[in-house]
């Protein structure tokens, strides 16, 4: 079992925190420093690092680190205290070993593995043993000899230096630099309702303000020499393309819209970016959620068709290549996903580049590089991004690598030969186009949420990642606020989420993030504060809701449906893999709802934990929640809310999920929609005292509303200025409430010079959650 470990990992170096593991030799270095582990202890980490999606039993351990001997609890008890103490791990706060009571040990910390052999080595290294590696060994020194051997050792760390471009207060959004260094983005005053346009030289102390109406100037894209911009204008719901045009001091010279297709007046479209030569631009098409009418064109243009897209066509419509390999259609068309369009300035023709977007993904990004002869785009979905490399010429497609999936932004190094781009997480990541490997920028000061620019070889223009600020405030209930009441003022230093009252209001449930860990904890009076759950840091909970009978946690963790057992403090998954579920919402103690995208459409489902099974309870519905026994909150595709009151038969009484009816849009015409929501979120609804609860904002000001279930009368009340997640609950008593506010702290848009690019490739980035 041992050798199995070291021929799955054969000649790999192993990264988590400060530690470096190297395969097949056993060497294990802390911040440069050698640590020492026994073999045993070594065996049981590669374990653990190995087995990183599931728990390890105590069984696996036996197996794996004694092989054919038996092995005591207090031998393991051991092992396991020795591998601790060579991490400098804690096990009443792990932050790598984890002890889960009656399953095993679980490594939590992120890990990242390079292999250094492709995979057919691994598979193939008991088979072939010692004549394979006498093969290499020779491929190794002729290598070597020639000169075409890699090493795998850092370039020297170089000083680095930082200078910032913009001081204002507030937030840059959506900066473009030009191929002169003129910058172009939107900003947000910290008192201000509306982005506006600013311009500057990128070594100016002085911005200038193009902008001063009441509206919204976002992601503007600037030709090569900056005498011309393509910004977005959004004024509420509508949406146009403005083409600036600006002298030598950038004073505005002319302002007018772009003509799009009348095919393209049915999409939202985003401008991406100028072509090399400043001729055409590369805008992206998205149905608008209120479109659904068709429209007779003679276009150059189509929406995207393949089994992956999904692209709804009219029968009559026909579809053929044009000369330069693009989509053209003849016929009447319906609105759709378009993809990445080509959009010619002069002749103000479009066509349609053949690039598989499927629905529901975007094209978050398009450059062409320096020298004109490839094009980098950024393709982006819940699930994955990737990035699509083809010549410009002949549109062939060079290759296409999959990147982490929070990718925002590419640049193209002025050689030409590499693109790098931002992570959620504020690496840079480099793409070597000839190797089609991933690389890492290392000596990054802070985090970077996007990128703007590579202004030299080792130099980048950078937005500076904003951190959101969460905290959970308690106070009077707004429709019954009282001048004199008792409220807790928290005074957290984490980033905190999801709060609920339990225990008829005695105590609070809420998750926090902090620097050092991600928890559910909860809070009493008179008892502080108490740790419920760990989880690892990387984590992405979107959701977090409470039982009726408070026995038990649902929630939406990196994509799964989670359950946590308060008793037990247990957590599982509804589904093994990612399956990008969401909006959980409890029908029953034992029943739970939860939403997920089919074929691009919305399908909500009904678990039934008592009988393990789970059965359709909506199509085309987004969100759907009980206030009780006859009444349910269904809200469509559109965000527009509607109470609903269903005959009550005994079949629709709440209870198993066979007694569930089933929701289709066809209801909602009996009803009238009483709200358009922001967004939707199972944490954003609160029923107390036949009334439903809910957040939205309008202009800057944010409004918890009140509707009465029998009579369906709304009332609105203001919650001040200050943002408030749609996180809320009410205390049963109804004299006070839990709020979450939130806000961005203030980001600037950097140079920073002197980065090092390692050369050690980026093969498998593994953070999995238990």
């Amino acid at each position: 079992m041992q050798d199995s470990l070291l021929q799955y990992f054969g000649e790999s170096e192993i990264f988590f925190d400060h530690f470096i593991i190297r395969t097949p030799s056993g060497e294990v270095l802390k911040d440069g420093e050698t640590v020492k582990l026994e073999p045993q202890v070594f065996t049981f980490l590669l374990l653990l690092i190995r087995h990183k999606e599931h728990i390890v039993s105590r069984e696996e351990i036996v197996g794996t680190v004694w092989g054919d001997k038996k092995a005591s609890d207090d031998a393991i008890r051991a092992l396991v205290k020795k591998l601790r103490i060579a991490l400098g791990d804690n096990a009443r706060a792990p932050k790598f070993l984890k002890t889960v009571p009656l399953k095993g040990y679980l490594f939590i910390m992120p890990v990242q593995i390079e292999f250094h052999q492709p995979d057919w080595w691994r598979s193939k290294y008991a088979i072939y043993g010692t004549s394979v590696a006498a093969i290499i060994l020779i491929t190794l020194l002729v290598q070597a000899q020639f000169g075409t051997f890699q090493s795998y050792v850092e370039k020297p760390k170089r000083e680095v230096f930082i200078s910032k471009i913009t001081q204002m207060k507030g937030t840059e959004v959506s900066p473009y630099l030009s191929k002169n260094n003129h910058l172009l983005f939107s900003h947000r005053g910290i008192n201000d309702k509306f982005l506006h346009l600013y311009v500057k030289e990128l070594n100016s102390s002085v911005s200038k303000r193009i902008t001063w109406d009441n509206a919204d100037y976002i992601d503007g894209i600037f030709s090569s020499d900056a005498s011309q911009a393509i910004v977005k204008k959004r004024v509420e719901d509508e949406e146009s393309l403005l083409l600036f045009s600006f002298d030598s001091n950038f004073n505005v010279t002319k302002a007018e819209p772009i003509e799009l297709d009348n095919a393209l007046m049915l999409q939202r479209i985003n401008a991406i970016s100028y072509s090399h030569d400043d001729k055409n631009l590369y805008l992206f098409g998205e149905t608008k959620p209120d479109s659904t009418s068709s429209i007779s064109a003679n276009v150059s243009m189509s929406p995207i068709v393949s089994s992956e897209s999904k692209a709804v066509l009219d029968d009559n419509v026909n579809t053929e290549l044009d000369s330069s390999g693009d989509q053209t259609l003849n016929g009447p068309i319906q609105s759709a996903n378009f993809g990445l369009i080509h959009y010619n300035i002069e002749s103000k023709q479009s066509r349609v580049l053949l690039l598989p977007v499927p629905l529901g993904a975007s094209v978050v990004d398009a450059k062409e590089s320096i020298d004109g002869k490839f094009l980098a785009v950024l393709i982006r979905n819940d699930n994955h991004a990737d990035i699509h490399i083809q010549a410009v010429e002949s549109k062939e497609v060079k290759f296409v690598k999959r990147v982490p999936v929070q990718s925002n932004s590419i640049v193209w190094a002025p050689d030409s030969t590499s693109i790098t781009f931002s992570t959620q997480s504020g690496e840079l990541l480099n793409l070597n186009i000839a190797k089609q490997r991933l690389y890492r920028w290392s000596g990054l000061p802070f985090n970077a949420s996007e990128v703007v620019s590579q202004c030299d070889e080792y130099c980048f223009v950078v937005k500076e990642k904003e951190a959101e600020l969460t905290n959970i405030v308690e106070r009077p209930f707004i429709f019954n606020e009282s001048a004199y009441i008792s409220a807790n003022q928290f005074s957290l230093t984490s980033s905190d989420r999801f709060p609920t009252y339990f225990d008829e209001g005695n105590g609070i449930y809420f998750l926090s993030l902090s620097e050092n860990e991600l928890a559910i904890k909860k809070y009493i009076d008179g008892n502080g504060l108490e740790t419920i759950y760990e989880l690892p840091k990387t984590s992405d909970i979107k959701s977090f809701v409470l039982s009726p009978n408070e026995k038990q946690f649902a929630g939406e963790l990196d994509g799964r449906i989670f359950v946590l057992n308060l008793s037990m403090r247990t957590l599982s998954f509804l589904s093994s893999g990612t399956s990008i579920k969401t909006n959980p919402v409890w029908l029953t103690d034992d029943v739970l709802s939860y939403q997920q995208i089919e074929n691009g459409s919305s399908v909500i489902y009904a678990h039934d934990f008592v009988s393990n099974s789970a059965t359709l309870l909506a199509k085309d519905l987004l969100f759907i929640k009980p206030l009780n026994d006859t009444q349910w909150l269904l809200v469509d595709e559109q965000f527009n809310a509607y109470l609903h009151k269903q005959v009550s038969t005994e079949s629709t009484q709440l209870g198993r999920i066979s007694n569930l009816p089933f929701f289709s849009p066809d209801m909602l015409a009996e009803n009238i929609s009483f709200a358009q929501l922001d967004s939707v979120n199972s944490s954003g609804f609160k029923l107390i005292n036949n009334a439903l609860y809910f957040v939205s904002s309008s202009d800057g000001i944010y409004l918890l509303h009140q509707v009465a279930l029998e009579t369906g009368k709304r009332e609105s009340r203001n919650l001040g200025l200050q943002a408030v997640l749609a996180q809320f609950d009410i205390h049963p008593d109804m004299q006070k409430m839990l709020l979450v506010e939130s806000s961005l702290s203030q980001s600037n848009l950097l140079k920073v010079d002197g980065l090092t690019l390692t050369t050690r490739q980026i093969n498998q980035v593994v953070t999995e959650t238990p």
